[in-house]
């Protein structure tokens, strides 16, 4: 990944004042009106040519009806389209030219009514070089941080990730499958991730320490050989349950135990061999440990990186594990979540959008190494 300069503060918004204000006329919100994306006439959550067509379809329609007023009935039956953009009852040339508007609009700004609820959709980041299958969407990190730190701590697309895919915090940790205090972590993190669902999210890095642990690498790349056949988090599994009742650890060759563990999982015992043997997998193992040991400075298992912060592991508990995940979740400020791996937006907290005290939030997106700023703009509802 390209090195650059941090540019933004991760989870900050940033208030911009109004040069002016229009006068407006305040209403209620219509049936017909789509008050979470008013140009998402389709309600699919984007806005696309075909929601424009369909209210120049409505339109052209209603020209060879009688009345030709563009008067909508009150009522809204199950599957309309969300024809009414200007939230007038009435569908009429406007309401087109609105969602045209909106389609060549300036990409990564979108608008989000202040009286949207958690979960609402936003909008979807446009990068500009285009999405891939290995693009990752993140908030910029700490501009505080240096560089070398920020290119390590973002993700990357072999990165064991589990947890929901726009949780607001993400916890990296850098293990040792043959450490015990690992083994003493392992179902408290994973305990974590259920108390905390849709909150939290997991990375595993490894770290071996071989001076000490000599089997460590070898359980390592087991692992990883076991994930290319989609079973990491499986095998990660045996390796600290079974660490004493089958004595890899301490084992002068560990090969067939792992061999046994892969079986277990009904893995491919052929291909599991052939991975085992590969090049890259201990590439990748090492990659993890050095950017642990000398971008880090970690020394010691599990080490934990939380939205961007080195922290001391916890007390070996799970309330102190879960207290860890809680402060890093009492600290997020941005009310949106971006999905990580689709470029999604969505409200994260409803309750505190609010056009009079933050009309506006701006804040920057690393995707494919480069910085994308996005915009969001509130809209001002009467009575939210």
């Amino acid at each position: 990944m390209a090195s650059r300069h941090p540019k933004s503060r991760q989870n900050e918004s940033r208030l911009h004042p109004l040069r002016f204000e229009p006068l407006e006329v305040r209403r209620v919100l219509t049936a017909w009106h789509n008050a979470a994306l008013a140009a998402d006439v389709d309600g699919s959550g984007v806005v696309a040519p075909l929601d424009a067509l369909l209210v120049i379809n409505e339109v052209g329609d209603r020209v060879f009806s009688s009345p030709v007023d563009g008067k909508l009935p009150v009522n809204r039956p199950n599957n309309a389209p969300f024809l009414d953009v200007t939230d007038n009852l009435v569908v009429a040339p406007l309401d087109a030219l609105l969602v045209i508007n909106e389609l060549d609009a300036e990409p990564n700004v979108f608008t989000i009514n202040e009286n949207a609820t958690d979960g609402a959709f936003v909008g979807r980041i446009q990068p500009t070089g285009g999405v891939t299958p290995d693009t990752i969407f993140e908030l910029a990190k700490n501009e505080a941080l240096p560089v070398s730190i920020v290119d390590i701590l973002e993700l990357k697309p072999d990165d064991h990730y589990k947890g929901a895919a726009n949780a607001p915090v993400i916890v990296i940790e850098y293990l040792d499958f043959a450490c015990p205090i690992c083994a003493l972590y392992h179902p408290l993190v994973q305990q974590a991730l259920e108390d905390f669902a849709g909150e939290v999210a997991v990375v595993s890095r490894h770290l071996p320490l071989t001076s000490i642990h000599p089997n460590a690498q070898q359980a390592a790349i087991a692992a990883e050989a076991a994930g290319r056949q989609g079973m990491f988090d499986e095998m990660a599994d045996l390796l600290f349950t079974r660490r004493l009742s089958s004595g890899w650890d301490s084992a002068s060759n560990p090969t067939s135990t792992f061999r046994d563990f892969a079986q277990e999982l009904g893995l491919d015992l052929a291909q599991f061999d052939s991975d085992v043997d590969d090049p890259a997998l201990e590439a990748r193992v090492m990659r993890d440990s050095n950017e642990a040991v000398t971008g880090l400075g970690f020394t010691g298992t599990p080490s934990f990186a939380v939205n961007d912060q080195a922290e001391a592991p916890p007390g070996v508990s799970q309330a102190a594990v879960n207290q860890m995940v809680q402060n890093a979740l009492d600290a997020v400020e941005l009310p949106f979540n971006i999905d990580r791996f689709t470029g999604e937006i969505t409200v994260r907290d409803g309750t505190t959008l609010d056009f009079e005290t933050t009309p506006m939030y701006e804040f920057d997106v690393i995707v494919n190494g480069a910085m994308q700023t996005v915009t969001i703009d509130v809209g001002d509802v009467a009575g939210a």
